[in-house]
């Protein structure tokens, strides 16, 4: 801001000094008052800000508390049926194991089987070739035999 004062003999004119100190000062405090009523409206919003935000917490305080509730039993709910999952599997890997076990077991005793009828088999054909050497011996006339 840029003044010229009025010149004097003894320096710059007191009268014209004072009006332009005048001039100052009123702007000055006009200035000040407009910067107190932004002020003031400025803390008439804010406390109007709080004022709602607190109501919208006790507003949303309930719908909050059921979302925690919500929250709880959906967490509660997946970790039970996480550990059902988990049992069944565990469940399904015994018996898998289990059945395994028995294949082997019904695997053995096929074989065994096997072994078995393979050696009866080879009896029976035995027996029969004996026998039927048996009854060409008879019929020949022989009546030493050996097994």
């Amino acid at each position: 801001m840029t003044s010229s004062f009025k010149r004097s003999f003894i320096g710059y004119d007191p009268v014209s000094v004072a009006s332009e100190l005048s001039c100052i000062d009123q702007e000055f405090v006009q200035k000040r008052e407009e910067l107190r009523r932004g002020l003031e409206i400025q803390v008439q919003q804010k406390e109007t800000l709080l004022k709602e935000v607190e109501k919208l917490g006790q507003e949303l305080a309930p719908k909050l508390s059921l979302q925690d509730d919500i929250f709880s039993r959906l967490l509660s709910a997946h970790l039970s049926g996480t550990g059902r999952v988990i049992a069944a599997i565990e469940d399904m890997k015994k018996k898998e194991l289990d059945l395994t076990t028995l294949i082997s077991e019904r695997n053995k005793e096929l074989l065994r089987l096997h072994i078995v009828l393979s050696e009866m088999s080879n009896e029976l054909l035995a027996t029969a070739t004996r026998y039927g050497t048996m009854l060409n011996w008879e019929e020949d006339g022989e009546a030493n035999v050996k097994a």
